[in-house]
């Protein structure tokens, strides 16, 4: 759908806004700067999967940040598209920049960003500790649906001759086997945890930063009931593998955890990172991104190598 008629059939659109599309990171959404004179929006279409009961919790989320004194941006306009089947949701634009923008253009310094993860932790945790009592049915997260969807997906990514020969430039077959083996091991260490309500969508993009030096939370409609370390669910290899997302994501940590980590901190840390990796191969190799597979397994390999040193030192991941 071209710019046009997205113009034509939102009616909150005017024929002289200037559309801009912007780079989410991820498929579920296409995604629009709105300029209007001296307005500005984001339009957000969603894949068809979207539904209005998505709507809904979106809706609801905001409300839930609000309630715990979170900045978050709001609903200016949601629709449907009848004759594609997709919604669509234009936010009230924030005047600022996010963390990854700031750190890698060099406008924050390393302490500046763990400061910044920290805010956002502790924003995080106030979301943790909320005891949601209203209507909506957040979805839950199934850690041992995760674990097979992921090694599914893995095994279909490793059944095709390409990507089983670039994986083999960096891990062995038995390598392979034992990434398998750890991420049913560390799966057993969510059992006992009781699901909360989380993000699940933080990486510096989602963090942003006005003039006031207010912390806003972006890219909010992932809220489920599930664990602290699924809020990287897509995103951790990344982060980690940044030296700048590196100190987010520790400022997080001491931010949500008061500067502790809880026990079994670092077992979950590795099930997410083999999750996400699994994920990332699979979603190249679907996309026949052979390129950008090797240079994925590669970078994580690098991080891999560090997590282990660590590990050995007997301290923590994160």
């Amino acid at each position: 759908m071209n710019k046009q008629e997205l113009i034509n059939k939102i009616d909150f659109l005017t024929k002289d806004d200037v559309l801009e599309e912007v780079d989410d990171g991820r498929s579920i959404a296409t995604v629009y700067k709105v300029t209007r004179q001296d307005k500005r929006y984001f339009l957000k279409i969603f894949n068809t999967e979207y539904s209005q009961e998505n709507i809904n919790s979106v809706i609801e989320s905001i409300n839930i940040y609000k309630h715990i004194e979170t900045n978050v941006t709001d609903i200016i306009d949601y629709g449907f598209f009848d004759n594609c089947n997709n919604y669509y949701i234009v936010y009230k634009y924030i005047e600022g920049e996010n963390i990854k923008f700031l750190s890698n253009n060099n406008k924050i310094d390393y302490k500046e960003i763990m400061e910044l993860g920290e805010k956002a932790g502790k924003s995080i945790y106030k979301l943790k500790k909320y005891r949601y009592t209203g209507k909506i049915r957040f979805k839950i997260d199934d850690i041992s649906e995760m674990k097979k969807e992921a090694i599914d997906k893995f095994d279909k990514f490793l059944n095709k001759q390409e990507c089983k020969k670039i994986i083999n430039k960096f891990y062995t077959d038995n390598e392979i086997k034992n990434m398998k083996n750890t991420l049913e091991r560390t799966s057993k260490y969510f059992d006992l945890l009781e699901p909360r309500l989380i993000h699940g969508d933080i990486k510096r993009a989602n963090i942003m930063k006005d003039k006031y030096e207010n912390l806003w939370i972006v890219d909010i409609e992932d809220m489920r009931y599930s664990y602290d370390l699924l809020n990287f669910r897509y995103t951790l290899s990344w982060e980690l593998s940044d030296i700048n997302g590196s100190y987010f994501t520790k400022g997080f940590f001491d931010g949500l955890y008061n500067n502790k980590r809880p026990k079994y901190f670092n077992e979950q840390v590795i099930f997410v990172l083999i999750l996400n990796f699994m994920s990332v191969c699979y979603k190249y190799s679907n996309d026949n991104l052979l390129d950008k597979i090797e240079w994925y397994i590669n970078r994580y390999k690098a991080l891999d190598i560090s997590i282990k040193d660590r590990i050995r030192n007997n301290e923590y991941i994160i």
